[in-house]
């Protein structure tokens, strides 16, 4: 059995649950979840719930010992029976960067720190990762006649990812935002490539979105219902095609997209950081379109 540390939003929880489950299917391991750092963060909560998963959360206890430091038994006898000094082997596995390490498959370690965010930790089980993000609440009476549009017209789900994006001077710096140029390009491609399509535009701040888009035909302005985020992914996920902005949240809705032609375009810019910006080699799926 080994713990994988949960930390931030939704998006972030669900690459981390992923790279937990497929590992767990490779070791031939069970696997627990590490949830205590909600217990501090005001900003996030366990978001997972939402989905119809079979896991399981790790108590305080188990948590601790999974990254106690331990002698091998052949260590010990090192220790005892010479001069030599042999230190405990760590048991935790953190992650160095968001490039991808396929040798985490082979650590020997109880517990994982890390955003794991690329499918290579899970691509070979897709379908069991699929089958888990399946949401067990029904979408309500709002959301579920704009699943309808979606599903009968050729639809591009847009989202813009804003809030703390846009008003936390850290967050800004280091994530910033996708501009309107990107967006605007984006758009165009799809116009030019499939002739009559609808746009549904999803944001958590859609006022915004209005003003910037208010002379546009063809588009829906999605109203987002306080605490009812996981609607829009399930409805980008909906949706036939996807536009997305730099956010994990982001990015699944559009990986959840099970159209077998679906066109995902992402920005090329990630991260305003430079050095994470290096490290998103392996973040966007070599299908979708970077501009």
């Amino acid at each position: 059995m080994f713990v994988v540390k949960l930390m931030g939003g939704i998006g972030n929880q669900m690459f981390q649950y992923a790279f937990a489950k497929s590992l767990s299917l490779k070791k031939k391991e069970s696997f627990l979840l590490d949830t205590k750092d909600f217990n501090y963060d005001q900003l996030r909560d366990f978001e997972l719930s939402i989905f119809d998963l079979n896991s399981k959360v790790a108590s305080n206890e188990i948590v601790v010992a999974s990254k106690t430091k331990k002698l091998t038994f052949f260590s010990k006898l090192i220790n005892k029976f010479t001069s030599f000094s042999i230190m405990p082997k760590s048991t935790i596995y953190i992650e160095e960067s968001l490039d991808y390490y396929p040798e985490v498959e082979f650590a020997k370690a109880n517990y994982f720190e890390g955003y794991w965010q690329t499918e290579n930790y899970f691509i070979q089980f897709e379908k069991e990762i699929r089958k888990d993000f399946n949401m067990k609440i029904e979408a309500n009476d709002y959301y579920s006649s704009i699943l309808q549009l979606a599903a009968d017209t050729e639809s591009v789900s847009v989202h813009f990812r804003r809030g703390d994006f846009v008003n936390n001077t850290q967050t800004n710096q280091f994530h910033g935002v996708c501009d309107i140029d990107y967006y605007k390009k984006a758009i165009s491609y799809f116009k030019n490539k499939l002739g009559k399509v609808t746009f549904f535009m999803i944001s958590d701040d859609i006022m915004w979105v209005k003003n910037q888009f208010k002379f546009e035909n063809d588009i829906i302005f999605v109203e987002n219902f306080k605490g009812k985020d996981y609607e829009d992914m399930r409805l980008m996920s909906q949706c036939k095609h996807n536009i997305i902005a730099n956010s994990s949240f982001s990015w699944w809705g559009a990986w959840l997209n099970n159209n077998a032609a679906k066109i995902v375009i992402s920005p090329k810019r990630w991260f305003n950081n430079e050095e994470k910006q290096q490290q998103t080699k392996d973040l966007i799926p070599e299908s979708w379109i970077k501009l």
